[in-house]
């Protein structure tokens, strides 16, 4: 039988083959677990499982054998569906989660306005802003101030300085 990588084709006559050899490993391993299980009656589950893989495999390979060639048949594809390719942009996510990346990475990453805007934000700034919007109470306030952050650079930076400005409760 052969190994076939995911990104491979097979083509019609591997997959019979594989049906018919899969079919045969069945067949024998039915035949042994039978013998066993005469001595030994909890052998007779694995031998009728055996017998029924035989039959299924042997019914796939004669459907595949019988039936048109629709020519090579690929590897089925499993899990979600691969992302669309992205050229790193980030303007559909969060200013949170963009704030947030661009304070681990030491301002190494490229925040994206709503107005198109792409600015580095250092990382005292996007943390001051994390702390900022960690200080509002209420729902509201904290949509207005992540409105502010998300608008402009120029915005932003109001926000950022005002934050800056107010004295701290201690």
């Amino acid at each position: 039988m052969k190994k076939v990588d995911e990104a491979q084709a097979i083509s019609r006559a591997d997959l019979i083959a594989s049906h018919k050899d899969l079919a045969s490993h069945h067949e024998k391993m039915a035949k042994q677990a039978s013998k066993w299980a005469k001595k030994d009656p909890k052998w007779a589950g694995v031998a009728a499982g055996h017998a029924r893989r035989a039959k299924i495999f042997g019914k796939l390979a004669e459907d595949a054998a019988a039936g048109p060639d629709p020519g090579p048949i690929s590897e089925a594809k499993r899990g979600r569906k691969p992302a669309a390719p992205t050229d790193d942009s980030d303007t559909d996510q969060h200013i949170l989660h963009q704030l947030k990346k661009a304070s681990v990475l030491r301002g190494q990453h490229t925040v994206s306005f709503k107005n198109g805007d792409r600015y580095r934000v250092p990382p005292d700034e996007a943390q001051k802003a994390l702390v900022g919007l960690s200080s509002r109470r209420t729902p509201d306030e904290k949509e207005h101030f992540i409105s502010r952050l998300w608008k402009s650079k120029d915005s932003f930076g109001s926000a950022v300085a005002e934050e800056r400005l107010k004295p701290k409760n201690t």
